[in-house]
């Protein structure tokens, strides 16, 4: 019977070697277990920082569209504004050429009126002289110097002509002179 007793043993034995292989795999499953948990967490953790990354490049890119809209918008404002200060100078550019038109063509009208009226008189009219006219006659006009000589008239007429300047002054009455 003895080798009852040693089957007993063995079965006993059997039943520890199956208890340690059973724990052994029990670790080994709840090993993997844990294992394979890591690795989702680890996937979500990239997955999380992947999705964390798009969203800042999406945020950037979306930074720089309205950025390069804010810019398109500021430079078509300040070609509106140009355009608009062009159009202003320009229309007030046209009214100042207007107004001298206007003026010129009354100044016209206004000596071709003067040249055409006939006075009451048998006289012929005779115009004004115009500024520019006066201006251009004075350019033309050559001045004429006489030079007196010794002993002429002109010698006593100056000084008796200074003599009177000089009576008229203040300073001269005052003296007595």
């Amino acid at each position: 019977m003895m080798w009852r007793r040693q089957s007993q043993g063995a079965t006993r034995q059997l039943a520890e070697e199956r208890k340690v292989l059973a724990e052994r795999y029990t670790i080994d499953a709840e090993e993997a277990e844990r294992r394979e948990q890591l690795a989702i967490e680890e996937a979500e953790a990239r997955l999380a920082a992947a999705a964390e990354e798009e969203a800042r490049r999406a945020a950037e890119a979306e930074r720089a569209r309205l950025a390069a809209e804010e810019e398109e918008a500021r430079r078509a404002a300040e070609a509106r504004a140009f355009a608009d200060e062009h159009a202003r100078l320009a229309v007030e550019a046209r009214r100042e050429r207007q107004a001298a038109d206007q003026e010129a063509r009354r100044a016209s009208e206004a000596d071709a009126r003067r040249l055409t009226a006939v006075p009451a008189g048998d006289q012929a009219p005779v115009p004004e002289p115009s500024r520019s006219s006066l201006a251009s006659a004075a350019e033309r006009a050559e001045p004429s110097v006489a030079v007196p000589g010794p002993g002429s008239d002109l010698d006593t007429a100056t000084e008796s002509d200074e003599a009177r300047t000089n009576a008229e002054l203040p300073i001269y009455r005052w003296l007595g002179r």
